[in-house]
């Protein structure tokens, strides 16, 4: 009786083991170390095509993939590119393109979901990582160790192209084209916004990043105290900041998203910064572009001789328009440093 036991837990031992060693087996087929490499994605656009991504993931079938940033405007090209968070290591290279995004310049979300072809990417890999001159002599050394990239560019009506690219040299994979769909802010519900992204209205959203209206900056603090510091955030992302050596302010044409400045001496320095509501900010510039004359318009913005409050308001000749910030403006202070 306590043979037979014996001789039934042996088997059962020996099946689990048996389990084990094909399923080890199977791993070490499938793990194709020779196909594995280091890479990173993103995604731009054509200058001009002004776009929102909200999904763009290269993959290996069955394997997941890094997300882009959904709150990042697109519009000017390789210069401003979305990549993922983080590179893949040690995986295999993409044979799958999944993409969604918005175009601004179209009022148009278009979606795609494509199959790559591997063998022609292994290839094309493969000769980029000896031929690069991206890394020096370090890839002449350690070629397989060589991080490359595949981005997806946006284009008008729906079409990209896929690259694989050192970021010096661009070798296109494919041309696709995707498809026109309907969709709702909703995909970008990691936006940052008070509101729900699927009350946004899309056409305030299209006219806050895309209309521009000519205005200048002014920024009155008392008079014993200068402005040393300005940065502007306007909702299309074309991201201003002061250069102390040429303090000039120019005209802007996009709306404003936030401020942020900072005033003082060398003594005491305050800063804060405005965040303003879309509707009434868009509204102001709408109302105002409206009235007759050709006076510019101008932001302004106005510290109290107590440096403790600050008002902001849109002017055009003798009209002026008071804009509330979206949130209650903290003020700073702190002491300059040398190092400063």
């Amino acid at each position: 009786m306590f043979k037979e036991r014996a001789n039934i837990i042996n088997i059962v031992l020996g099946a689990i083991l048996g389990f084990i060693i094909i399923a080890i087996i199977i791993k070490v087929i499938n793990y194709k170390g020779g196909e594995r490499f280091e890479w990173r994605s993103g995604v731009y656009t054509r200058p001009g095509n002004t776009v929102q991504v909200a999904e763009c993931n290269f993959f290996h079938s069955g394997y997941w993939a890094y997300p882009v940033r959904k709150d990042q405007i697109l519009n000017s090209g390789v210069e401003n590119i979305n990549y993922t968070e983080n590179s893949k290591d040690n995986s295999f290279y993409p044979d799958s393109l999944k993409i969604c995004w918005f175009s601004y310049t179209e009022r148009k979300f278009y979606e795609g979901d494509f199959l790559l072809p591997y063998r022609l990417i292994k290839d094309m890999a493969k000769e980029l990582r000896s031929t690069t001159k991206e890394y020096s002599d370090y890839a002449k050394t350690y070629p397989d160790h060589i991080e490359l990239y595949f981005f997806a560019e946006l284009l008008p009506g729906g079409k990209l192209t896929v690259w694989l690219s050192d970021r010096t040299k661009y070798l296109e994979i494919g041309k696709y084209q995707a498809k026109e769909v309907k969709r709702t802010w909703e995909i970008f519900d990691d936006r940052h916004s008070d509101e729900k992204p699927d009350k946004i209205d899309i056409p305030t959203q299209v006219a806050l990043v895309m209309d521009q209206y000519p205005h200048t900056i002014e920024v009155h603090s008392p008079e014993s105290l200068s402005l040393r510091n300005l940065d502007v955030e306007p909702y299309n992302q074309a991201n201003w900041h002061l250069d102390k050596e040429k303090p000039e302010i120019p005209v802007f044409k996009n709306i404003p998203k936030n401020i942020s400045f900072t005033w003082g001496n060398d003594q005491k320095e305050y800063s804060t910064e405005c965040y303003f509501k879309d509707g009434d900010i868009l509204s102001a510039f709408k109302r105002l572009q409206s009235l007759p004359g050709n006076n510019q318009m101008v932001l302004q913005i106005k510290v109290n001789d107590t440096n403790n409050k600050v008002t902001v308001s849109l002017k055009k000749g003798s009209t002026v328009i008071d804009l509330q910030s979206r949130f209650d403006a903290e003020i700073y202070e702190r002491v300059p440093q040398k190092e400063d």
